[in-house]
């Protein structure tokens, strides 16, 4: 018996040795290759199966080139029609690196649904984009998924990724009869393109297609990376309040995404530096199509979550549809600081509503109307510029 148990102490001990051991894997040791054509999305699935079996602590390598990725399948008994699978799905680990090298992209496949679709035929709903309400059935709904989704996990850094969405002009075809400006439109599906079906949500096809997630995760940097064209947000911050989440993005740019540009849905201790979000809904418009979105929403771990403790600093935000900066819906907000930042908006440039708390902007240079409290502040001339130091 002691020999039993002595074995399997050292069977625990060199288990929990192997889990601390931070390895080194490049998504080419499973499958994949660059600028062939053809789809890499299963590489990266089983890399992801790999590192969150050993709960991560490990350096992930993506070489230079492009990587097809992007993945629906339908699920039995699931109420969605079609589920995007994640790209890269980090769950319960920690100390994980994620980087590219110059040029490495990963770029939406093609031959996919987004939107509401009739299961049984895979026609479009022809449900309206507009911002009405809609009779939202689960099992209609397609969704692409995520590019990369950090769920449970902490000290994770994300850099040097182009991530594409693939929304443009050229990939996309609308099987809706609701015409879109700039979209070729044919009710039949097509499989060399990203095809578009009837609205979901309140505005717009409000599903998921996102390019980066972070969901109940802390300790997070996210440099260089370019998150653009995706259906919903370039990124989006779900994260728990109450406890300083450490969420770092820097020197990244996020442009061309249909709702916003980053999405701050909850958390704690965020800051956004050096950075550019531009031209959100210019291509196809959901919902807000503003360059950050703080909207605290509640889900089913934290039933009323709030976003503190933001700073947005040294940043770039222009030619977003509706806007720079939005804080207006939700909960409450707080403790939010823009300084040394370049706004300019052709409509309303900042909006935080009455929830909306402790909103502090220094030195930065404002084109636009600026709204607090529901109160207009004033718009500037496109020729002018404000500095901008007012506290609400």
């Amino acid at each position: 018996m002691k020999k039993i148990l002595i074995a399997l102490v050292l069977f625990l001990i060199f288990q929990h040795s192997y889990a601390q051991t931070v390895v080194t894997v490049s998504v080419l040791d499973f499958g994949a290759k660059p600028n062939d054509l053809e789809s890499d999305q299963l590489a990266f699935e089983k890399m992801s199966a790999f590192v969150n079996a050993r709960g991560g602590h490990a350096i992930i390598n993506i070489p230079s080139g492009v990587f097809l990725v992007g993945r629906q399948e339908k699920i039995a008994n699931s109420s969605y029609y079609l589920t995007g699978k994640d790209v890269i799905g980090l769950e319960n680990c920690e100390n994980v690196t994620i980087r590219g090298a110059s040029g490495t992209k990963l770029l939406f496949n093609v031959g996919m649904r987004f939107g509401s679709f009739n299961p049984a035929t895979g026609k479009s709903t022809n449900k309206t984009f507009e911002c009405v309400a809609k009779n939202n059935v689960a099992t209609e709904r397609a969704m692409l998924g995520r590019v990369i989704h950090i769920r449970n996990s902490r000290n994770i850094t994300i850099q040097n990724l182009h991530l594409d969405g693939n929304f443009y002009a050229g990939t996309v075809n609308n099987m809706n009869n609701f015409a879109l400006r700039g979209i070729s439109q044919n009710a039949e599906f097509m499989p060399d393109k990203l095809n578009l079906g009837g609205g979901y949500g309140d505005c717009g096809i409000q599903i998921e297609h996102y390019g980066i997630v972070v969901f109940h995760s802390r300790d997070v940097l996210i440099n260089k990376v370019r998150s653009n064209r995706f259906g919903t947000d370039g990124l989006m911050i779900a994260n728990v309040s109450g406890s300083d989440n450490n969420i770092r993005v820097q020197s990244s740019t996020f442009d061309y995404n249909s709702r916003t540009g980053i999405a701050i849905g909850g958390g704690q201790d965020i800051t956004i530096n050096k950075s550019t979000i531009s031209n959100t809904g210019r291509f196809l418009y959901i919902s807000t199509a503003t360059g950050i979105d703080i909207e605290p929403e509640a889900d089913a771990a934290v039933k009323n979550k709030t976003v503190k403790k933001v700073t947005i600093s040294n940043c770039m935000l222009s030619g977003n549809s509706e806007g720079a900066i939005l804080a207006k819906f939700g909960g409450a907000s707080s403790e939010v600081h823009v300084l040394n930042c370049n706004i300019s908006s052709a409509r309303t440039a900042v909006v935080v509503g009455p929830k909306s708390t402790n909103f502090k902007f220094f030195n930065n240079k404002l084109n636009g109307e600026l709204i607090l409290n529901n109160k207009n502040m004033g718009k500037i001339s496109v020729k002018e510029q404000r500095v901008l130091n007012q506290v609400n």
